[in-house]
């Protein structure tokens, strides 16, 4: 019980830090069917949800959509506030006159906040594109069929593979075994854990990385690359989890799978995260 109000008391420390750039954010882009005849006309509809109090540019369909699909038609944006949530709609409509599968990759929306920059991102779309069966009422001599191929299945596929997966797996190997050699580092790390209990330590460093006025100073990536930094090595000291080596994604994971804390904490953690990430990559 201990153990966990610490780790709660740590996070909310830190989530604290960047309260500032949480935001509400739901993007949605669909097509109202998978299936067409060569010619026919379906529909994309695009909703997004945000703030009002940032900007959001829509992509520019003629460079994002493929060739194979045909823009007849965009509407212009709908806009409804309510609640200090800005609610944009648009719907295109579209053709094709290629059969067979196509896919619309996934749509890029670019986010402003403040003199932050980052990307969000539809889900790719898939429909098939089927030709107009001919007229049955015609009486045409037709040319014998050529043989039919069948199709390859996946159990002859397998064998290749496995090969190319583990040829893929010795070249990661043969790699991280020289960057090891590289860097003087053991191929295995072994956590040393400190005397001085991990709570300890990070309240510490987190008093120092206040003291240092980074954010103050428009140093926000300085910042949360720090605050980061001692949040991993936390988690490595108190955990026994080599998050000093692992990505943010791995560390939830590792969360996720086992019972090392409360779904409420791994939630915080998350939004730390996912805030200093959005800074860092931007």
């Amino acid at each position: 019980m201990l153990t966990n109000l610490k780790f709660t008391l740590f996070v909310l420390f830190s989530i604290l830090s960047i309260s500032s750039f949480s935001q509400n954010i739901t993007l949605s882009a669909e097509i109202d069917t998978n299936a067409i005849l060569i010619g026919d006309h379906f529909n994309m509809k695009i909703t997004l949800s945000q703030p009002s109090n940032i900007k959001i540019d829509f992509p520019l369909f003629t460079d994002t959509i493929p060739s194979s699909v045909e823009i007849l038609s965009a509407s212009k944006i709908d806009t409804v506030v309510a609640n200090g949530i800005l609610n944009l709609k648009q719907n295109l409509v579209l053709t094709s006159f290629d059969s067979g599968p196509h896919e619309i990759f996934p749509l890029d929306f670019v986010i402003h906040i403040d003199t932050i920059t980052d990307t969000i991102r539809t889900r790719q779309m898939f429909y098939q594109v089927f030709t107009i069966p001919p007229d049955t009422a015609v009486q045409d001599i037709k040319d014998i069929k050529p043989p039919f191929e069948a199709p390859i299945s996946f159990r002859e596929y397998l064998p290749y593979i496995l090969v190319g997966l583990g040829i893929i797996f010795l070249i990661i190997a043969i790699w991280w075994f020289i960057k090891k050699r590289k860097k003087n580092e053991p191929i295995i790390r072994i956590i040393q854990k400190p005397k001085e209990p991990a709570h300890l330590i990070a309240f510490r460093e987190l008093d120092e990385l206040k003291d240092k006025k980074l954010w103050q100073q428009g140093k926000i990536k300085e910042y949360h690359t720090e605050l980061t930094e001692i949040i991993r090595k936390y988690i490595e000291f108190r955990f026994n989890v080599m998050a000093l080596e692992q990505t943010s994604d791995e560390i939830l994971s590792t969360f996720r799978n086992s019972n090392l804390c409360e779904a409420q904490n791994l939630q915080l953690l998350n939004q730390i995260f996912f805030l200093a990430d959005l800074v860092k990559f931007a």
